[in-house]
């Protein structure tokens, strides 16, 4: 019932396209944020499966961190997985070692304080809070 919820956490950031389109990054992008030949029509169906593959991925990347969460933290990681993917989150460095060491605050503020941020804008601020509070956000 958890993974449920951050579905829904990402549905709700990525937003449904039914068809392919560029994101802000220059990617064919469609459905759930999944890549796509440009302007190639999908359906919701599709578009769900090829999420819940895409969530399926996202949740082997984390258990590659190594890192233990509370629920509402494990989302915003998931979140930032599902959009980033492992490698790229990787390069949050400082987040990473600030999480295993239960630095919450310090973890959300390397979340805003990066290229990430100011391209998802509101997105960013959603999780850092979360980071943060351990309270979902909605």
């Amino acid at each position: 019932m958890m993974d449920d919820r951050i579905k829904n956490l990402i549905k709700k950031h990525e937003s449904f396209r039914p068809y392919v389109y560029y994101c802000s990054q220059g990617y064919p992008t469609g459905g759930y944020g999944h890549a796509f030949l440009d302007r190639s029509p999908i359906s919701h169906a599709v578009a769900s499966m090829l999420f819940e593959e895409d969530f399926a991925r996202v949740t082997g990347d984390y258990d590659k961190l190594k890192v233990s969460l509370d629920p509402v933290r494990r989302a915003v990681i998931y979140d930032m997985l599902y959009n980033l993917g492992l490698s790229r989150l990787r390069r949050f460095k400082k987040m990473l070692r600030a999480l295993r060491s239960e630095k919450y605050t310090k973890a959300a503020a390397e979340i805003l304080d990066s290229e990430y941020a100011r391209q998802v804008g509101g997105r960013a601020k959603t999780l850092a809070k979360m980071m943060e509070t351990g309270q979902w956000g909605d």
